[in-house]
């Protein structure tokens, strides 16, 4: 009887400390992890003669927060007398720092690579050589470039009496949840000769994406999850922004 009343006790002393864990240290596990974008070309290859050459302006500012932010984002706890349970959702931004590769960088090689893979015109980084007032110069700005995800931690405690005559028993249940992830996109397009500016255009992409295997037992197996998710996103995002990009210069130059 002693031994069932310490158990007891000791269940419900458990469910006052079985609050998830702090944004804080959310964020700090965040801060240690990596993850890589990707773009890969799918678009029909120009055939073509190329004779006009487009200079790619420096983009030197991603738009992302430098840190990856994490802040709760609701919860939800049921004291029971034999079973409590408890979750809580993390809302997570992800930073340029987490990724192996800057964003700007990433974006210039995704932009070369597709331009002068599927376009009329052969797409030149101005970093690497100097344009004239009579070449033709693509100018983007990012406008927006923001990805989040949720993180959601499940915990549950459970108490058996077994009476005068049976053993009685605590145990736990937990779960750790990576949701799908979302990208909002906005580019400033612009394509210019000398002083004059040829076409302006503002292009937008809205893009998520989610896991197939989402649940784990470890929180670390989980942020990375999430992580990964975030960094699919973007790339499919900017894959997405990319070709339409390249879709119309292409489409202006041949007009022209």
């Amino acid at each position: 009887m002693k031994t069932s009343k310490k158990l007891f006790y000791l269940f419900i002393f458990a469910c006052c400390l079985s609050s998830c864990r702090s944004s804080k240290s959310m964020q700090a596990d965040f801060r240690q992890l990596e993850t890589s974008l990707f773009y890969e070309l799918t678009t029909p290859e120009y055939k073509g003669t190329k004779n006009t050459k487009v200079y790619l302006d420096r983009i030197d500012k991603s738009k992302m927060p430098v840190f990856t932010k994490v802040k709760k984002d609701g919860s939800l706890f049921l004291p029971l007398l034999f079973v409590n349970y408890s979750s809580q959702d993390y809302a997570i931004t992800m930073g340029e720092s987490c990724l192996k590769e800057n964003y700007c960088k990433f974006l210039t090689d995704a932009l070369l690579a597709e331009c002068n893979s599927s376009s009329c015109f052969y797409l030149t980084d101005s970093m690497h050589e100097m344009y004239s007032d009579s070449d033709y110069v693509l100018k983007v700005e990012i406008v927006q470039n923001e990805t989040t995800s949720q993180v959601k931690i499940e915990q549950g405690n459970y108490y058996v009496y077994g009476g005068n005559d049976e053993e009685s028993y605590y145990g736990e249940y937990s779960n750790r949840a990576a949701k799908k992830a979302t990208t909002n996109l906005s580019f400033w397009v612009r394509l210019f000769k000398g002083n004059n500016c040829l076409t302006t255009n503002i292009y937008n992409v809205n893009k998520s994406f989610k896991c197939k295997d989402c649940s784990f037992e470890q929180t670390i197996d989980a942020n990375q999850a999430s992580l990964d998710n975030m960094a699919e996103c973007l790339s499919l995002a900017t894959k997405e922004m990319v070709e339409q990009i390249s879709n119309e210069i292409n489409l202006f130059l041949v007009v022209r």
